[in-house]
Formats: structure tokens, C-alpha cells, sequence
């Protein structure tokens, strides 16, 4: 019986490894600059994106006009990042994904005056160290949505004095 149960169990941690292992190649495919916008016909890809886009996923994917060089990451994931045309401060995206699905993106669009960040990872409290590096070239941007104080409008007054009058 112990010969059995350790059968399935060398079994089960074969097959988890190997699908790993295929998982990784899968995103090796896209580790080059040749190669890197054929991500966006990789289905599975796309489908993680959307589900955690939701709405917000064609803002994302739009800027996906040119293909910066992309970075194999030493803990298995790939750096992806993309643009519009003359466009690189202004509209570009970027997202990082791992062969186990964990995924993290960011976006600039002109009408935001903040880096728009999302993940599926429930546990991340920061953000994404090469997501943070991405985004430290878009100036007086943060990650912080900004408040800002409008005065009144200067009828504001005349507008009162009115209302109390009636």
C-alpha cells in the first residue's frame, strides 16, 4: 500500500513539474522583441487580462500600437510594455505576468492624471517593483488618485445671497 501511495504521489509531483515547465516556455515565447506582440493573440493571455480588466480592458490594451523590448524577470515572469505612436509618455501600458497566472498591470492615458494599477494577486499590498520602475518616467503621475480643490465658482455668492432672500 505504501508503494502505491508513493506511485501516485511521484506521479502528481511529475505532472505538476512538467506542466510548470510548459507554462514557462509558453511565456519564453514572448521574451524577445521580434516576438513580444504576438502576445496578444495568446488566448489564455488575453482571457486573464479581461477578467481582471474588466471594463478597463480596451483602455489597456489599446496602447499596444509598438512593443517596447521585453525583460525575462529571474523569478520567471515577463515584463511587458507598449505604447502609442509618438505617444510613450502619454499613452502606454505595461504588465507583468508569471507562468502560474499572477498577474499585474498599469496604464497612462492623457485624460488620467494617475497610473491606473490592478492585480490579481489579493495578497499584494505594494506595487509591482517592475511595474514601479515603469512608471517612474511619467512625471507628477503616482499611483494615488490626485485631489484636486477647485475655488468656488465666483457666482457662488450672488447665487446664496438669492436663496436666502426667497
Amino acid at each position: 500500500m505504501k508503494k502505491f501511495i508513493y506511485a501516485i504521489l511521484f506521479f502528481f509531483l511529475t505532472c505538476n513539474t512538467s506542466i510548470f515547465a510548459q507554462e514557462i516556455d509558453e511565456l519564453s515565447k514572448y521574451d524577445t522583441l521580434d516576438e513580444v506582440s504576438k502576445i496578444s493573440e495568446n488566448s489564455e493571455i488575453q482571457t486573464l487580462l479581461k477578467n481582471l480588466l474588466k471594463e478597463d480592458y480596451n483602455a489597456f490594451i489599446s496602447n499596444f500600437d509598438f512593443y517596447g523590448e521585453p525583460h525575462k524577470l529571474t523569478d520567471h515572469g515577463l515584463f511587458v510594455e507598449g505604447w502609442l505612436k509618438d505617444l510613450y509618455l502619454y499613452n502606454a501600458s505595461a504588465f507583468v505576468i508569471y507562468p502560474d497566472g499572477r498577474l499585474y498591470t498599469a496604464w497612462v492615458t492623457p485624460r488620467n492624471e494617475t497610473i491606473q494599477y490592478r492585480t490579481n494577486v489579493a495578497s499584494s499590498e505594494a506595487i509591482q517593483n517592475n511595474i514601479k520602475n515603469w512608471a517612474s518616467r511619467f512625471e507628477d503621475m503616482s499611483f494615488v488618485k490626485k485631489i484636486e480643490i477647485k475655488p468656488p465658482p465666483s457666482n457662488t455668492f450672488h447665487i446664496l445671497k438669492q436663496i436666502s432672500t426667497w
